[in-house]
């Protein structure tokens, strides 16, 4: 066990292989990583022999050998890393097949993952996240986010920026985005809460709905799918909805003497080859 005084948030570097790696950001004054081989393997125990782990003024290093002839440890050794660092502590991590939990609160967040499951909690300002193959699940943002997987669902609670969220094979749910949402999945659903600011939802195959908007553009495209699309009271619409073979439904108010709207103006462009349309008006944004 590593144990370091640090009495203010810190900038972590975390980079380990195969096996897991868990951080915990809260009030303290102080660092402790800990360091365990993943298995029984005599490359894991030499791994965990031979990370690195220092920190240097608010610089902290967890890092598994990967050079000097040790290179093969890297691949094949499996590693269990666990730290408790102050909350508000900015972290960047890179794991080569590794779940990754990031607990507590953060500043800034940059994880990357090859393969494996990505859990962040919460981070004050922006987070990046990827992993290749795995869920990734994120709690709270209060900056932007970027978050993508090649193969695996994402789940975003609420995110104070924008959002970009991208999954090559999986389902999109974000509970909501005060900012511009814009989200892509190749074979899946795309679920997203309350939009501040304009959307962009394409998927080749999955339903699209949206809780609630109100300015901005939105574009959805689906190749198979159901389009929802909730639409803030008082907002002035423009709607341009097409389908190729399916029905089109809105509650909207779209002639005669219309009650000069109260809010912002938005427009609709709505496109699915095979799937119906449903436009309705909401009278809040929870």
């Amino acid at each position: 066990m590593y144990d370091f005084a640090a009495p203010g948030p810190i900038n972590g570097t975390f980079r380990v292989p195969a096996g897991s790696l868990e951080v915990t950001a809260e009030p303290r004054d102080t660092v402790v990583v800990t360091v365990e081989p993943g298995d029984s393997s005599e490359a894991s125990r030499d791994a965990a022999a031979n990370t690195r782990v220092e920190l240097v003024g608010d610089e902290l290093l967890v890092e598994a050998p990967e050079s000097k002839g040790l290179r093969i440890i890297w691949k094949s050794a499996k590693l269990r890393v666990t730290a408790r660092i102050p909350e508000h502590s900015t972290v960047t991590v890179k794991v080569a097949s590794a779940d990754a939990r990031l607990k507590g609160r953060y500043s800034e967040v940059r994880l990357n993952s090859a393969s494996g499951e990505v859990h962040l909690d919460e981070a004050a300002r922006d987070a990046v996240v990827s992993t290749a193959s795995g869920v990734l699940r994120v709690g709270q943002v209060g900056g932007s986010l970027k978050a993508n997987t090649a193969s695996g669902d994402l789940y975003i609670g609420d995110v104070g920026g924008s959002v970009d969220a991208h999954s090559a094979s999986g389902d999109i749910t974000i509970g909501g985005v005060q900012g511009e949402a814009s989200t892509r999945s190749a074979s899946g659903d795309i679920r997203v809460g309350p939009v501040g600011g304009s959307v962009k939802a394409n998927t080749a195959s999955g339903d699209v709905e949206i809780a609630s908007t109100r300015s901005g553009m939105v574009k959805v495209n689906t190749a198979s799918g159901d389009v929802k699309v909730g639409v803030l009271a008082g907002t002035a619409v423009w709607l341009d909805l097409s389908t190729a073979s399916g029905r089109t439904t809105s509650d909207l108010n779209v002639g005669g003497s219309a009650t000069p709207p109260t809010g912002s103006q938005l427009t609709l462009q709505i496109r699915t080859a095979s799937g119906d349309i449903e436009v309705h008006r909401v009278h809040n944004a929870a």
